[in-house]
C-alpha cells in the first residue's frame, strides 16, 4: 500500500512521491497512487471515472495519455524535456547499431514529478529478474542520482552489467577487472567490452585482449583492430583488415599472429 503523509494541495514532497508510484511494479500500488493524487490535488473538478483503476491496469501507464489526464486534473506542469526524452526512448534499428543512448540531457530540465517518475520506472525495469537490462536503463538512473540501485547492480550475474555498473559508479578497479574477464572469456557479448577499452589502456586489458586475439574465434577481427588502435597507435585500423582476415585464416600459431603481436608495444 502506497503510505504518504497527510498534506494539503501544497505538499510538494507529497505530490512528488505519489507520481513516483504510478511507475511501480505492483498494479495496486499504482492504482492507489493515481487515487491519491486525484484525491489531494484534484480539487472540484469533474473527473471522469475509472482514471486511478486504469493505471493500475496498465504497466506502462505513464507513458500513455493517462499520465496526461492525470496531470491536466490535478494541476501538474508538464515539460517539453519529458517529450523529448520519451521519443529518446524509441530505439529503432539504426540507433542500436550506432550505440546512441537516451536523451539525458532533458532529465536536467525536467519536472521533479517526472524525475521521480523515470527514477522508479527504471528501478522498477532494473530489478525485475525477467527484464533484460539495457545499458541506457543504467546511465539514465545514473543521471537520476539512484546510486542505490546502482550498487544493487554491482553484484548483478551478467559481467558486463557489472563492468557498466561499476564505471558510472567510478570505481576503475572493478571496471578494469570485470572488463578484463569479459575480454580473456571465449564466447559472450563483446562488442560492448571493446567500445570500453580506450577507456582503460592498461597493461591488464592489453594483456586480456592479446589473449581474446589468440583466440582467433568470430570476434577476432574486431578485437584484432581495436588492439593495434589503442596499444598499436595505428591510426587507421579499418586498412588492416585484409591482413587480420588473412591471420584469422592461418590460425593462432601462425607467423602471421606473430607479426600482429609484435606491433603492439611493450607486449
Amino acid at each position: 500500500m502506497v503510505q504518504v503523509a497527510a498534506a494539503d494541495p501544497s505538499d510538494l514532497a507529497a505530490r512528488k512521491a505519489l507520481f513516483a508510484y504510478l511507475a511501480a511494479g505492483k498494479a495496486a500500488i499504482r492504482a492507489k497512487a493515481a487515487q491519491n493524487l486525484l484525491e489531494r490535488f484534484a480539487g472540484e473538478k469533474r473527473l471522469r471515472g475509472g482514471l486511478a483503476r486504469d493505471f493500475g491496469s496498465e504497466p506502462n501507464a505513464v507513458f500513455t495519455p493517462l499520465l496526461d489526464e492525470l496531470r491536466e486534473a490535478t494541476g501538474t506542469a508538464k515539460s517539453e524535456a519529458w517529450a523529448r526524452f520519451v521519443r529518446s526512448t524509441v530505439i529503432g534499428l539504426d540507433q542500436w547499431r550506432d550505440g546512441i543512448g537516451y536523451d539525458l540531457g532533458a532529465l536536467a530540465v525536467m519536472t521533479d514529478e517526472e524525475r521521480a517518475i523515470l527514477r522508479q520506472f527504471f528501478r522498477t525495469r532494473l530489478t525485475d529478474d525477467n527484464h533484460t537490462i539495457d545499458w541506457r536503463e543504467l546511465e539514465a538512473s545514473a543521471v537520476l542520482g539512484d546510486i542505490e540501485l546502482l550498487e544493487q547492480l554491482k553484484h548483478h550475474s551478467e559481467s558486463e552489467i557489472r563492468l557498466r555498473v561499476s564505471r558510472l559508479l567510478g570505481a576503475s578497479g572493478s571496471a578494469e577487472s570485470e572488463l578484463c574477464g569479459i575480454l580473456s572469456r571465449k564466447g559472450g557479448e563483446l562488442s560492448r567490452a571493446l567500445d570500453l577499452v580506450p577507456t582503460y589502456p592498461t597493461e591488464n586489458v592489453k594483456k586480456a585482449l592479446i589473449a581474446r586475439v589468440r583466440m582467433v574465434d568470430d570476434h577476432f577481427v574486431p578485437a584484432a583492430m581495436v588492439l593495434l588502435e589503442v596499444f598499436g597507435n595505428v591510426e587507421d585500423s579499418w586498412a588492416e583488415r585484409p591482413f587480420l582476415f588473412q591471420v584469422q585464416e592461418e590460425g593462432a600459431r601462425g607467423p602471421l599472429m606473430k607479426q600482429l603481436l609484435s606491433r603492439v608495444k611493450g607486449r
